[in-house]
């Protein structure tokens, strides 16, 4: 389980890896990316 710092850490990093958009991103797309990057650390721990 992650804790709320390593959480917190993995959201504000999503966009460490380069994401390529062609056109600018909505709210939602930015959130969707950084859920996914939240997840992903969650399942790189098991």
């Amino acid at each position: 389980m992650l804790s709320d710092k390593e959480i917190l850490a993995a959201y504000d990093n999503a966009f460490d890896n380069p994401v390529n958009f062609d056109h600018k991103p909505t709210p939602e797309e930015i959130l969707l990316i950084r859920l996914r990057a939240v997840a992903k650390a969650q399942e790189d721990i098991k």
